[in-house]
């Protein structure tokens, strides 16, 4: 049975009118990932279990221009759905949820271990290019594309990271792969492309992709929350290939 494959592509661009670091911290009991691209004006962080825009100690963590600490996201992340044809049952994994700050994504290619030393972000150019063993279904990049290119694969396969009593693994591998160019036309803009592979069984019908965003703008501290700083803006486009 052939395996499709979805390709979204989000830009996220930063506009205002008038760190390279690494994280490796312990995520409900698995060491997990967060890396900060910082090539360009737009700083954000990213990780290596679906969700980006937000800290290790889950703040927000997207910051325009760079150095000045205005953050934009508190965090943001992939959805996907679809209709069991089965059951009728309704599934969804999240990359990011908005009221707790919970993912449903685990690093890693299907059959690898989160703590497999090829389930991390890979970063150009220190950590570049990925290894082309070790792979179920991965095929890495071996050159860049961009200044600040990252790469890495996740998956929803592991059922005890589900929302209890919510959903159930659907049967995804996601190749996450992050563009940064510092440019003058690009300056403000990141690029993240999804590519996700369906490893399960069955064919997938009535499918739905779409990225969950807590958009923090401006000033959120005290009497001033959710009153966003004069004329700044954040856009958010999909590109669906």
């Amino acid at each position: 049975m052939m395996k499709r494959v979805l390709i979204p592509i989000l830009v996220i661009a930063v506009f205002g009118f008038a760190r390279t670091a690494v994280t490796n911290y312990n995520y409900a009991g698995r060491e997990f990932q967060i890396k900060i691209h910082d090539v360009n004006q737009v700083e954000m962080c990213i990780s290596n279990f679906g969700k980006f825009g937000q800290t290790e100690a889950q703040s927000a963590g997207l910051w325009w221009p760079k150095g000045s600490g205005q953050n934009y996201i508190f965090g943001a992340g992939p959805w996907f759905g679809t209709i069991d044809q089965a059951t009728g049952d309704t599934l969804v994994t999240i990359g990011y949820g908005p009221h707790g700050a919970e993912t449903e994504f685990v690093p890693g290619d299907k059959d690898m271990s989160s703590s497999d030393p090829n389930a991390i972000i890979f970063m150009y150019p220190v950590d570049w290019p990925p290894p082309t063993e070790g792979w179920t279904t991965a095929e890495p990049p071996q050159r860049n594309k961009s200044h600040q290119d990252s790469w890495c694969v996740i998956n929803d396969l592991d059922e005890s990271h589900h929302v209890p009593g919510d959903t159930r693994p659907i049967g995804l591998v996601v190749y996450q792969t992050v563009y940064a160019w510092n440019l003058s036309s690009t300056q403000d803009m990141i690029f993240i492309k999804y590519v996700l592979r369906n490893v399960s069984e069955d064919t997938l019908h009535d499918c739905y992709f779409g990225v969950c965003t807590d958009n923090d703008i401006g000033n959120e501290a005290g009497s001033a929350a959710n009153v966003p700083a004069q004329s700044d803006s954040i856009i958010f486009r999909a590109l669906m290939i």
